[in-house]
């Protein structure tokens, strides 16, 4: 737990970094024994478009509530809003 705070870092990492070593302290944190880089490269791209697809619904949401803000702001014939 003190680690964790220390460093920012959640406990659930801490223990699977821990029982990773445990369970093999030569082949621990070693590159090879993860997908490989042909996977994360799949991985990367796949991230890179959903940021990509995000972002423009964020400017899609973020242009649609200034709109209606507008619609909102501006007043109507025979209204009684200050």
């Amino acid at each position: 737990m003190e680690l964790s705070r220390q460093f920012e870092i959640h406990p659930n990492v801490i223990y699977g970094w821990s029982r990773e070593y445990r369970k093999d302290p030569d082949k621990a944190f070693q590159m090879d024994s993860y997908d490989g880089t042909e996977g994360q490269d799949q991985r990367i791209a796949e991230l890179e478009r959903l940021v990509g697809r995000l972002s423009l619904e964020n400017d899609f949401l973020k242009k649609a509530l200034s709109h209606a803000k507008n619609i909102l702001q501006t007043p109507k014939p025979g209204s009684t809003r200050p």
